[in-house]
């Protein structure tokens, strides 16, 4: 049966050879750890050493990179800047080393690691890497966490440094997967050298002080730079610290914060009490950030990057980006319900700074939407990436390299910046869109068009505790303008929050839907986009039609309203399911075109509609996650499914490619022959690569 518009009653729904390949990245790594072994002719390590010299200084105007990420630290817990540090925690480093580049005030993350860190690799939102909540070995079964993991085929920025020429270095935290056999760990992802806390954790007695984890990572940092195999090769250091995040075993008086060396706190503050049991867990979370605090000055001295007093030395020719991966833990911040693991600011705005080469050093603040998908390309941006060399997969992510003195033109800069809250109920997942004014947070998807009544939005000028929801208590007319601007925007962010119309929407209902395949096979339920056997030589493709029912336009218009008025449109359509087979990969990303002759009686043929569609005006696009499920979590422990059951209604985004092509159908009647929806072959990654749709689906119009 086909649903001729969105019917909520009946659901929604990736000998030695010398190569221009090892002339980059990780050249030196290759060929001495060959040299080194006893097979090999001392001639060859000869060799090898010319060819690392020659793969230094072939990149030696790249500077430095370092980012250090620390975890779960907001901006409640950081001394400078215009940070509010409610919690009055020490770091004094920290404060200086921001006032010698630049600081983005309104820079925003996931309120969790995984997806956080994801982002950061990649430049895409959790619903493109599938990466929606966190990636833990105690969560659920190892197929299931496999699922939800940062896949072998994406490509991160670790990857694209390294081919540029890059030594890159792991430090600490990684928490994106673990199964080698998928190319899941940091050494396939583009790392060098990749030293992982859980090889190091045990080394730290929860009831001890001076073995503390952070300083054994520095050392490691320190050490990896240093003796790097090829000292003139650019590296890039991610310190990916896991201070200040709570322990993953308390100690024996049951805190989850442990108490750390007095050598790491030289603001002599009484942390602790003389009887352990009276310790505050917050006051041990203050400690624990005056050691990070500590301890990243350590190792930024002893690479010298800086001198003892902080101020960068201009001489390391290294750029140094420091940010959090979310906001403060529940157990530690004032407001736990807007802590870490909510969409609000405290759980997704987070301290963010960029100092060194190039950088001004002149600590202004700028108020600039910044968001942790945004890192790829700006340092990609920084290493003079070219845009094949990031990779073609859709990014969400834009450089701010203008920002910090290596990108002499203005670059474009986010409307909003985006994060999803990820829980284990569908139903309780949740997305924020913020600009500098104002926070929509909203369904992230589940079955049906959710209620705009369960929709929060929040002015951050007059409200920036957001404790009035504005949706519940009223508006002026210019938040409603806002409000309803950021509802019409936010599918162009994640592109399952699609709600019920606004008042300055109508939907267009469809006449037909059909899906159609290479061997000819014909489905009006449910819709088949993608490959079957893809690469097998019997690779079987099926695509979508969708046809609307462009008659209905003036008709439908509110009183008053002509088409005149119309000044966006986007596609929504009704998921179905993924693939859900063991042979089941990722699915390309599936795009719209208009399709050029009729489909619609049923009896055209694949041979007919093979080539029917305007390739040259794509009318919008979807990149579904690798592995899309409604529940995962079997074998102890749980794991956030996306938000994405039977009946999930998806947009396409807005495009202007689509109101061109909705005011052709409507001026010429006869040329409407709808749309196709086709999938991107992935060749790389095998496995059955299609998703099913529902045939359901309208066409959205946003008015004046």
């Amino acid at each position: 049966m086909v649903y001729s518009a969105f019917d909520a009653s009946r659901g929604w729904g990736h000998a030695l050879g010398v190569s221009s390949d090892m002339l980059r990245g990780s050249t030196a790594r290759f060929l001495n750890r060959r040299c080194r072994s006893v097979h090999l002719h001392s001639l060859i390590c000869l060799i090898g050493s010319l060819v690392c010299a020659l793969a230094g200084s072939a990149r030696a105007d790249l500077p430095n990179l370092v980012f250090i990420l620390s975890d779960d630290q907001g901006i409640d817990a950081i001394e400078g800047a215009n940070w509010p540090n409610d919690l009055n925690c020490r770091t004094p480093n920290l404060a200086k080393l921001a006032t010698e580049g630049r600081v983005f005030s309104n820079c925003r993350a996931n309120p969790f690691c995984s997806p956080t860190r994801a982002g950061l690799m990649t430049g895409r939102s959790a619903l493109r890497t599938g990466v929606i909540g966190n990636v833990r070995r105690k969560d659920g079964s190892a197929p299931d966490r496999d699922l939800v993991s940062l896949q072998g085929n994406e490509r991160t920025i670790a990857e694209v440094l390294q081919d540029m020429g890059y030594y890159t270095i792991h430090i600490d935290k990684w928490q994106l997967g673990y199964n080698a056999d998928l190319n899941h760990r940091p050494e396939q992802q583009g790392f060098d050298v990749s030293y992982n806390r859980f090889d190091y954790y045990d080394q730290d007695d929860p009831d001890a002080v001076g073995d503390e984890h952070i300083s054994l990572m520095v050392d490691l940092a320190i050490d990896s730079v240093e003796n790097r195999p090829n000292g003139h090769q650019p590296y890039a250091l991610f310190f990916w610290t896991i201070e200040p995040h709570e322990e993953y075993e308390p100690d024996s008086n049951g805190y989850g914060w442990w108490r750390v060396d007095e050598s790491l706190l030289p603001s002599n503050e009484s942390y602790y009490s003389p009887n352990p049991r009276d310790d505050s867990e917050v006051d041990r979370y203050r400690a624990v950030v005056e050691s990070l605090d500590t301890e990243v000055g350590r190792l930024l001295e002893d690479l010298r990057i800086v001198y003892s007093d902080m101020t960068y030395r201009s001489r390391s020719d290294t750029v140094v980006f420091y940010m959090s991966d979310n906001g403060t833990p529940r157990e530690i911040a004032q407001r736990p319900d807007h802590a870490k693991g909510s969409p609000y600011e405290g759980g997704v705005r987070v301290p963010m700074f960029v100092f060194g080469e190039n950088v001004p050093d002149d600590g202004r603040i700028l108020d600039r939407l910044i968001s942790h998908v945004d890192l790829f390309d700006t340092m990609a941006d920084i290493a003079g990436a070219n845009s094949a060399e990031r990779g073609d997969a859709p990014r969400d992510g834009q450089s701010f390299a203008d920002d910090i003195g290596w990108n002499g033109n203005q670059l474009p800069e986010h409307r909003y910046t985006m994060s999803n809250v990820a829980r284990y109920e569908v139903e309780d997942q949740r997305v924020a869109l913020a600009d500098r004014d104002y926070k929509l947070v909203t369904l992230a998807g589940g079955t049906g068009l959710a209620d705009l009544s369960t929709d929060e939005f929040y002015d951050l000028n007059d409200d920036p505790d957001e404790v009035d929801n504005l949706v519940k208590s009223g508006m002026n007319s210019t938040q409603t303008r806002a409000y309803e601007a950021m509802r019409d925007a936010i599918g162009d962010y994640w592109q399952t929050a699609v709600g019920t119309k606004t008042s300055k929407q109508v939907d267009i209902p469809i006449t037909d839907a059909l899906a159609l395949t290479s061997e000819d096979d014909k489905y009006s339920s449910p819709l088949a986009v993608g490959y079957y056997k893809p690469g097998t030589g019997s690779e079987i493709e099926a695509r979508a039609f969708y046809r609307f029912n462009i008659d209905k336009i003036d008709q439908l218009l509110p009183y008053g309203k002509d088409f005149n008025d119309v000044i966006d449109a986007q596609i929504l359509f009704g998921f179905a399911s993924d693939a859900g087979n063991k042979h089941d990969e990722d699915t390309g990303v599936i795009t719209a075109y208009p399709v050029t002759r009729d489909w619609y009686d049923r009896s055209a043929h694949w041979w007919q509609m093979d080539d029917e569609y305007q390739g040259s005006n794509p009318l919008g696009s979807f990149d579904p996650a690798p592995f899309i499920r409604t529940s995962l979590g079997t074998g102890g422990g749980i794991l956030a499914p996306l938000p994405m059951p039977d009946g999930t209604p998806v947009t396409l985004g807005h495009s202007s490619n689509l109101l061109d092509q909705v005011k052709d159908w409507r001026d010429n009647p006869w040329s409407n022959h709808g749309i196709v929806l086709m999938a991107e072959p992935m060749p790389s990654v095998g496995g059955d690569q299609h998703i099913e749709l529902r045939p359901a689906a309208a066409l959205r119009l946003t008015l004046k």
